[in-house]
């Protein structure tokens, strides 16, 4: 890992006295996207092919860029500017360094097969079902209004993540799931405000752990229809969603 940052929070022990072909790159500084077409993803998330930028449109340069995750063509590069960071720790108490290590965590498990998703899901007997899309699309509420109707046959798997191992084993995070309302969402410092959480299932749900992925569903808005992706076209769309 190569770092230009005011400060490092890696371990003493993984330091080396030189750096060839780093895998991943930390900068801290100002920069520039480019001409990278991106799409929002809810308020302050924008995504593109292997770009990932979290930016507050309405606060100063507050931004950070995700570039190839994964790694597929050069070093993985992690770059915020000075403000993003000063945002975090003075303000929301939290290290921009948090992310970073996540960014090292889910790339050490690509490298062994395995992966988090953003999906919902539900299982029954052996197999798994997830659900995955761009943010406020259906992909909770539609696993949660199947849990409702066949309770008796499905059990409640993901909410929002899931993870996915070689074999197409899926691996729940059966956390329930609610609805939040929060009123002040486009004001910086209140948007974590929560008045009033509505649960959308029983505490008793039945929880499923495990499966054998069955099927993957790719919800998105637009026209009714059903059509069936390639496995090239389907793993593209799990990943950038």
């Amino acid at each position: 890992m190569e770092v230009r940052a005011s400060r490092a929070e890696v371990p003493r022990a993984f330091e080396v006295d030189g750096l060839r072909g780093p895998d991943l790159k930390v900068l801290e500084g100002g920069f520039e996207v480019g001409g990278r077409p991106l799409r929002p993803l809810g308020l302050r998330l924008f995504v593109g092919e292997k770009v990932l930028l979290h930016r507050c449109l309405s606060y100063g340069d507050l931004k950070l860029l995700l570039l190839d995750l994964l790694g597929s063509e050069g070093p993985t590069t992690i770059a915020f500017t000075p403000q993003y960071r000063l945002f975090r720790e003075v303000l929301m108490g939290s290290s921009v360094w948090h992310f970073v290590k996540l960014a090292i965590m889910v790339r050490l498990l690509a490298s062994r097969g395995v992966t988090f998703v953003h999906a919902s899901g539900v299982g029954r007997e052996h197999d798994a079902y997830l659900f995955t899309a761009w943010s406020d699309v259906g992909k909770t509420g539609t696993a949660v209004e199947l849990v409702r109707a066949y309770g008796d046959e499905l059990g409640w798997m993901s909410n929002d993540i899931a993870i996915l191992g070689p074999g197409r084993q899926v691996l729940a995070w059966p956390s329930l799931p609610s609805r939040a309302m929060r009123p002040f969402e486009k004001v910086p410092f209140l948007r974590s405000l929560v008045v009033r959480r509505e649960e959308l299932l029983p505490p008793d749900t039945k929880m499923k752990m495990r499966g054998k992925l069955s099927c993957l569903f790719v919800l998105e808005q637009g026209p009714p229809g059903v059509r069936e992706l390639k496995p090239e076209e389907a793993f593209k769309k799990l990943a950038i969603c």
